[in-house]
């Protein structure tokens, strides 16, 4: 197909949602970016914009496990497409275990906040599998030494939100409350606002490096 696609055809919808649930898969060293087909899909005039992660989300108390509160979680990082069966029940203690599907324009992102009536806590992530990302910028699909971040001195506005994000140090930022929970909480992104402000104050900063990335299985 053109522009670089494929066309893979299943024998199932099983294995359909096996292949884009279980990857990210790679031929030869390099990441293939699986897409659910959709109508009307043109090839020679689109672009790649999303793949999709698994996301280890650390330091998150079981008792946020549930699905209303893993899905508000994981809307800081994109859509969510899975929770694996451990996070599920609850059989894996170190961290839960989310699927979603990431925005490609967008920096990683190195956590979130989680604030409730009893407690305000940072919540660390890590990715499974990531194809090539900036150590600088943080978005996937290049390396640091092809990073335009050197001449902008910007990163892209954070689509999701739009609004002031906060760092580490909890720093004031606008939040959305989990729907379907007893308790208040909620839950707001970690970057990448003050991300930009670094990068225009010191450009060569590095933000982000291996230790995102998680091996799994």
């Amino acid at each position: 197909m053109p522009n670089g696609f494929y066309l893979i055809q299943c024998s199932s919808s099983n294995m359909l949602e096996r292949l884009l649930t279980e990857g990210p898969w790679s031929i030869n060293g390099n990441a293939l970016h699986l897409l659910r087909w959709k109508d009307n899909f043109q090839p020679a005039f689109e672009k790649l914009s999303t793949a999709i992660i698994w996301v280890h989300l650390y330091n998150l108390p079981s008792e946020y496990w549930d699905m209303d509160t893993l899905e508000t979680v994981a809307s800081n990082f994109g859509k969510l497409l899975k929770v694996d069966i451990p996070t599920m029940v609850i059989d894996r203690r170190k961290f839960a275990r989310i699927c979603v599907e990431i925005n490609l324009n967008q920096p990683l992102k190195r956590g979130v906040w989680v604030r409730s009536t009893s407690a305000n806590f940072f919540v660390p992530v890590a990715y499974e599998k990531l194809p090539p990302y900036c150590f600088r910028c943080g978005i996937i699909g290049h390396y640091l030494e092809a990073c335009t971040v050197m001449s902008t001195g910007s990163l892209p506005k954070n689509s999701d939100t739009g609004t002031q994000n906060p760092d580490s140090r909890g720093e004031e930022a606008d939040s959305m409350e989990v729907a379907g929970s007893e308790r208040k909480t909620t839950v707001t992104p970690e970057e990448p606002s003050k991300m930009a402000t670094c990068y225009a104050r010191q450009r060569a900063r590095i933000n982000f490096g291996t230790w995102l990335e998680k091996l799994w299985r």
